[in-house]
């Protein structure tokens, strides 16, 4: 008889299709990533060529001079060899400049100028402090302005309102709960633990209460030497605003940036505590400014150290360069004292040299 084919069994037939499926999506995957992998390479291709074509670009760019395109010639890179002076005008020997002999073309100075500058200041009624802001350009007036938008920048929140606001929801709270705790010990003792406790309740609110003063008024305190400190650059930022509002009707020269932001602000803490009669400060915006008040305490006391140490460099300079005269500058200095001494001292030095051939013989 011929030999029968050997038939695998029914679970091994299904692993077989299972792993052939299993083949078939995995071939899938691979030849997705395959076309996904071509589809990169090809527009990695294109932006390659793109590049090239701008590098090209670039170079011929940088290649171009006043010889060869139509840019002037003081914009030639002067580290690059000029080409040859195709002029066939000589070189005359004499320097640039004046000549000698030649007669002086330099204009005198004269006051007429300076006193019509004066008459035309009165007569439009310009009041003599402000004639600095007056002669100064537009481009130093706006760096005036700038100058004060920087100090805005650094400095401490106003938090006034939200201050009184708090210091007055504390008392409240402390009031009530002295009062509370003398109705309870008045009370029944069965009423006593309630009261006790409404009254803790409200000694622990103006406790926290107090600690918030306290962060509100070192806030307030850094914003009033920050205030002191920038008063200068604020005057003169609001006279620069006042020239250029004259010189430029139509120009947009709205209150700064960072002062309209806080005068928002202060006005909606303040509207919200006169309404709820409480601070609506919130712990993340208390604690940005207390932020920010340490940053302009830190900022405030190195100016001040700076200022102290150019003050006494400059002092020991003036004793350095003049220290005969230096003194006399103190309202104090005895100068009669002064002077006495110095006579003294002339006189014993004479008596000294006519001592000495005296002491040879």
């Amino acid at each position: 008889m011929p030999d029968e084919p050997h038939v695998p069994p029914a679970e091994q037939l299904a692993w077989l299709v299972r792993r052939t499926g299993e083949l078939e999506s995995a071939n899938e995957v691979l030849e997705a990533r395959l076309a996904a992998r071509d589809a990169q390479l090809e527009a990695a291709q294109a932006r390659l060529a793109v590049l090239a074509q701008q590098i090209e670009e670039l170079r011929r760019q940088l290649g171009r001079d006043s010889s060869t395109s139509s840019r002037p010639p003081s914009s030639d890179n002067p580290y690059k060899k000029k080409p040859r002076d195709r002029s066939l005008r000589g070189r005359s020997g004499r320097k640039p400049g004046k000549q000698p002999g030649a007669q002086s073309s330099t204009p005198r100075q004269s006051g007429a100028p300076r006193a019509d500058w004066q008459a035309a200041r009165a007569a439009l009624g310009i009041p003599h402090g402000r004639a600095e802001v007056t002669v100064a350009s537009t481009g130093e007036l706006w760096a005036r302005r700038a100058r004060y938008e920087r100090e805005l920048a650094w400095a401490p929140p106003h938090v006034v309102d939200d201050l009184r606001a708090t210091a007055t929801a504390r008392r409240e709270h402390a009031t009530q709960a002295s009062l509370i705790r003398a109705r309870a010990r008045a009370a029944q003792p069965g009423q006593r633990a309630g009261q006790l406790a409404l009254a803790e309740a409200h000694q622990q609110l103006a406790d926290s209460l107090d600690l918030r003063e306290a962060t509100l008024s070192c806030i307030d305190a850094q914003r009033a030497r920050w205030h002191a400190a920038t008063g200068q650059a604020r005057a003169s930022a609001r006279e620069a605003t006042e020239e250029l509002r004259r010189r430029l009707p139509d120009a947009d020269l709205g209150p700064f940036h960072v002062q309209a932001r806080d005068r928002a602000r202060s006005a909606e803490h303040a509207q919200r505590a006169i309404s709820a009669q409480r601070p609506k400060l919130t712990s993340a915006a208390l604690r940005h400014a207390a932020e920010l008040a340490h940053a302009a305490r830190r900022t405030l006391d190195e100016r001040s150290a700076h200022a102290q140490r150019d003050a006494q460099r400059e002092h020991q300079r003036e004793a350095e360069e003049c220290p005969e005269r230096w003194p006399y500058r103190d309202p104090g200095y005895d100068f009669a004292a002064r002077q006495r001494h110095a006579e003294h001292t002339a006189a014993q030095s004479r008596q000294a040299e006519r001592d000495e051939p005296e002491a040879a013989l």
